[in-house]
C-alpha cells in the first residue's frame, strides 16, 4: 500500500524499523544489491520517492535502519525538537552534504592558515594527524595531533 503524494515525511525511529522490516518481509533485504531500476521501483511503491525530506527524530536511531535506506536512495535526516517550541531546534543536513562539506571545511580553517604561516612545528603536526587519521579513529587521530603539536612547539623552543 502506498503512502498518499508526500513533500516530507517524518517519524520516530520505529516507525522507519517497521517501514524497513515490511520491505524485507516483501523480500528486499539488502536494497545495495538491487539495480537501480529496481530501487526506483521500491521507492515508487513505498511512496517515498517524492518526498524531499525524510526526517526521523525523538529518538536514537540504529545506523542499520540509516544504512538500509540511504542503499534506496531515501537519505534520512535526523532531527531534535520540541513541543514547546513547535519546531525542531536542529536539523542534520543531509549526509552527502555533510560529508562533501567537512574536508572543505578543515582545508579552509585549519590546514591552508597553517600552511601559509609557514611555522613548521604546526605543519608537521599536520602531517602527522593526517598520516594518523588514516589508521586511527577521530579521537585517536585528534589525540596524536595533540601530542605531536606540543612536543614540536617544545622542540622548537615556542
Amino acid at each position: 500500500m502506498a503512502l498518499p503524494p508526500l513533500r516530507d515525511f517524518g517519524g520516530v525511529p520505529r516507525v522507519w524499523e517497521k517501514i524497513k522490516a515490511g520491505l524485507e518481509a516483501a523480500g528486499i533485504t539488502d536494497p545495495a544489491k538491487l539495480p537501480e531500476q529496481a530501487r526506483s521501483a521500491v521507492r515508487a511503491k513505498t511512496g517515498l520517492d517524492q518526498t524531499g525530506w525524510r526526517i526521523t527524530a525523538a529518538a536514537p536511531i540504529s545506523t542499520e535502519v540509516l544504512q538500509y535506506f540511504a542503499a534506496l536512495g531515501l537519505e534520512l535526516n535526523e532531527g531534535w525538537g520540541m513541543s514547546e517550541s513547535s519546531c525542531f531546534g536542529t536539523l542534520n543536513p543531509r549526509v552527502e552534504a555533510a560529508l562533501n562539506a567537512v574536508p572543505a571545511a578543515v582545508i579552509t580553517t585549519l590546514v591552508a592558515p597553517t600552511f601559509f604561516t609557514h611555522s613548521w612545528p604546526e605543519t608537521v603536526a599536520l602531517l602527522i594527524a593526517g598520516f594518523a587519521a588514516l589508521r586511527l579513529p577521530l579521537l585517536g587521530m585528534f589525540a596524536v595531533g595533540w601530542v605531536a603539536i606540543v612536543a614540536l612547539r617544545w622542540i622548537a623552543g615556542g
